[in-house]
């Protein structure tokens, strides 16, 4: 019975072991004849993944260089409202001058920082397409 173990197992191994080799032989032949083949497959993986990710590295580009340009913008507008508020009206103030939103109707009076914002801000838009500025 021992014997018989022994030979099972041996015919297992080697059919096991003649399977691996002909699966061997069968690819290492298929990689040989194709070589061309593959390479070329490789080749255009690897191209399409480049173009991929130039891709999305110029997108990423687009949307960060768009929200850097918004924050410099924003910061413009605040940056003048603050000097037209600390130089402009502090000074027109005490002479009398009347700082307001509907300044078209009055007779010397100027308008307030946030009206010339929104005034500056909207003739900015004119200018450059697609730019706003709201408060």
């Amino acid at each position: 019975m021992i014997n018989e173990n022994n030979k099972t197992r041996t015919q297992k191994g080697s059919v096991d072991n003649g399977v691996v080799n002909k699966v061997r032989a069968w690819f290492t032949r298929v990689l040989h004849e194709r070589i061309i083949l593959l390479l070329s497959v490789i080749f255009c993986i690897g191209v399409a993944t480049m173009l991929w990710y130039v891709s999305h590295l110029q997108k990423n580009l687009i949307t960060t260089t768009a929200l850097e340009n918004a924050a410099l913008y924003t910061q413009a507008l605040q940056e003048f409202r603050t000097l037209y508020t600390s130089e402009v009206v502090a000074r027109v103030r005490s002479q009398g001058i009347e700082v307001t939103h509907d300044y078209e109707t009055k007779e010397g009076a100027i308008p307030l920082p946030a009206t010339l914002s929104m005034i500056l801000g909207e003739n900015i838009g004119k200018l450059r397409s697609g730019e706003q500025s709201q408060l």
